[in-house]
């Protein structure tokens, strides 16, 4: 689920990054219009429903911009683009990138309606779609510059 949460984001042109350090782990997830505001998003120790809000305070932007440098200097899944920072996340998470790679592909091919069904017409496996394509075509990108650069 993290995986596609991540590959999700890319896809909608957010850069992430990863990082494995035990002092970040109660900031809540967070994306930055730097000196602008912050749209802030958890679901992590709230009681049944996602919290989210916007803030254009100074101090709050002020530690997401140092929590973001932080985050781009120690990150696990470092990457020149949204393939690479994909394939770092997936061996950061020990996943088999051949078998992702593939599922992926198969699942954007065939989209996600068979292997799932929402209980409630509010809810869309429509996002699932869109990340299982965007790591099939960034994983095929990246392959091939891999496959080019190896010759």
């Amino acid at each position: 689920m993290l995986f596609l949460a991540l590959a999700l984001m890319e896809a909608h042109g957010v850069t992430t990054w990863l990082v494995d350090e035990a002092d970040l782990q109660r900031t809540d997830g967070f994306v930055l219009v730097p000196g602008r505001k912050a749209a802030i998003a958890t679901w992590v120790r709230a009681e049944a429903v996602a919290q989210t809000m916007l803030t254009s305070g100074r101090h709050t932007l002020r530690t997401f911009t140092d929590i973001t440098r932080h985050a781009q200097a120690h990150s696990v899944t470092v990457g020149g683009s949204p393939g690479d920072r994909l394939v770092a996340t997936a061996e950061y998470l020990n996943l088999d990138h051949g078998w992702l790679a593939r599922r992926c592909r198969q699942l954007a091919a065939g989209g996600t309606r068979r292997l799932a069904r929402p209980r409630s017409r509010h809810l869309s496996l429509a996002a699932l779609d869109v990340a299982c394509y965007f790591v099939a075509a960034e994983f095929r990108s990246t392959a091939r510059v891999t496959k080019a650069g190896t010759r």
